[in-house]
């Protein structure tokens, strides 16, 4: 089986941005992470997320809205991925995409996560694998955490692995040989520091601890903290905003507390509560892997390593792993695209509870527009013109120049025979007059640069059509593209001739 690349687009509890990845498999086998890039969320979208937590006036509609925002933000940064990489639409076999949680409610039955997947899927021109969490919950499971499947798949080894991931929340996996993929939310990650941040410094987050380190613990916050019902709970179990949420925290507070004390005793909490975890279900763990954007806070990290080093197990970032922690679960629904694509049912009975392994996801494929009558035609050829075609007047001239532009730049970006070309003739420009040439000589090479350059860009033109139709081997494919390629060699070679003949007179 070809190799396929797969995008994976995920957007945690932190609501900080969306990370996207691009991923190569070989059927179910895993062939790396090929690029990884990053939009954060603009504040005002930020802000009416975190707004949708709470009940409040005209809820659907503004989720509504929401999703179709957040669908633009993962086209976006979908498209930006394939920009970076050279690679068009077509060449993705599929998107993995999560959306932005806001909801998360197992106990009756359901977690919302936002995105018009349908919209994604069109705007990105890529099918699109969304709605991750609804096969799981109607097997019985909580819908999350799924990561732990993905986790197995990749990193199962001889001895029993840790791999924690510190996002908002907090959730562990626990890959042991022989055993199906288990794994459960520890509690509160990044997200009470961030909200509480937020709260009295007007910051989306304590960068790199920096605040926390000028505080010291408070012993009562944090056993009051602790003492929370959900760390009693047997796994499997997941948990969100709706019971670490900044409101609970400020119920422990009396009002008189040093902000950077309580900014502290969070780390504080989010590691013990972690390692109370780790210790209870594998009390044999030897080592901890750490992703997350929570690994970017050296002071958390700190006060992990203390944590677990104290119970003999040692902390470590999965860079070790061959897997950067900010690439972590963007490459995990990239991962959960391609078992769909390939009907591969995700065992997740362990760590979720679900009865039985279930296909994850629904497949949003693109609709091109394929109009097809059988009757008579209503216009003439003359008459069917495309929709997209100016009128005329200077709306067309303006139009005609936009595209222009657009080719332009679609060509200089994605197109390294167009850069060197137009480097080469650059210095052919400037060369032209440092030469004692005749003012008709100057003109017909000039010229050539120019039709060399339209050449390539025509050349451009017929190979995104090609693939665009279809990226298949075919002959008349080739003959198309080769065609192209031999225009190409011709105008090289008239440039070439030119400059020797000019040289020689």
């Amino acid at each position: 089986m070809a190799k396929q690349y797969y995008i994976g687009i995920m957007s945690g509890t932190s609501m900080d941005g969306a990370d996207a990845v691009l991923v190569q498999m070989d059927g179910m086998r895993w062939c790396g992470v090929h690029a990884h890039t990053f939009e954060a969320y603009p504040n005002d979208l930020k802000q009416r997320l975190l707004d949708l937590q709470n009940s409040g006036e005209h809820e659907l509609h503004r989720s509504r809205v929401l999703a179709r925002e957040l669908a633009l933000l993962y086209a976006r940064v979908a498209e930006k991925l394939l920009c970076e990489n050279g690679l068009h639409p077509q060449q993705i076999r599929a998107l993995g995409c999560h959306g932005q949680t806001v909801r998360h409610a197992p106990e009756h039955g359901y977690s919302v996560q936002l995105a018009d997947w349908a919209l994604v899927a069109q705007l990105s021109g890529i099918d699109t694998v969304g709605d991750l969490r609804s096969a799981d919950l109607a097997a019985g499971g909580q819908g999350a955490p799924l990561v732990p499947a993905f986790h197995h798949a990749l990193f199962a080894a001889e001895r029993t692995r840790v791999l924690l991931n510190i996002g908002g929340i907090a959730n562990i996996s626990i890959i042991a040989p022989d055993a199906a993929p288990f794994g459960f939310d520890t509690g509160a990650g990044n997200m009470l520091a961030d909200a509480w941040t937020q709260h009295i410094w007007g910051e989306p987050y304590d960068r790199n601890g920096e605040k926390a380190k000028q505080g010291k613990l408070l012993p009562e916050l944090l056993q009051a903290l602790c003492a929370h019902p959900y760390f009693e709970q047997s796994a499997p179990k997941s948990t969100g905003r709706e019971l670490f949420s900044l409101a609970w925290l400020q119920s422990h507070l009396h009002g008189n507390e040093n902000p950077f004390d309580v900014l502290h005793t969070l780390l504080h909490f989010t590691a013990q509560t972690v390692t109370d975890a780790v210790c209870r279900y594998t009390p044999d763990a030897e080592a901890v892997y750490a992703c997350g954007g929570g690994v970017e806070n050296s002071e958390l990290m700190r006060l992990l390593e203390v944590a677990l080093s104290a119970r003999g197990i040692a902390l470590q970032r999965t860079d070790v792993l061959q897997l950067p922690p900010q690439q972590m679960e963007a490459a995990a629904f990239a991962w959960l695209a391609a078992c769909h694509c390939q009907g591969v049912a995700i065992d997740l009975t362990r760590a979720t509870g679900a009865r039985a392994p279930a296909l994850l996801g629904a497949m949003y494929p693109i609709v091109k527009k394929v109009e097809v009558s059988m009757s008579e035609p209503s216009q003439t050829p003359e008459q069917a013109v495309s929709e997209f075609k100016s009128s005329g007047g200077i709306a067309r001239i303006a139009g005609a120049w936009q595209y222009s532009k657009d080719g332009l730049a679609a060509a200089f970006r994605h197109e390294a025979a167009f850069r060197q070309l137009l480097a080469l003739h650059s210095v052919l420009f400037v060369a032209v007059w440092c030469f004692d040439f005749d003012t008709p000589v100057r003109m017909l090479l000039i010229a050539a640069s120019f039709v060399s350059l339209a050449v390539e860009l025509l050349n451009t033109a017929i190979e995104a059509v090609v693939d665009y139709i279809s990226l298949e081997k075919h002959p008349l494919a080739k003959r198309a593209k080769d065609a192209g390629s031999a225009a190409q060699l011709l105008a090289t070679t008239m440039v070439a001739l030119l400059w020797l003949m000019a040289w020689w007179a």
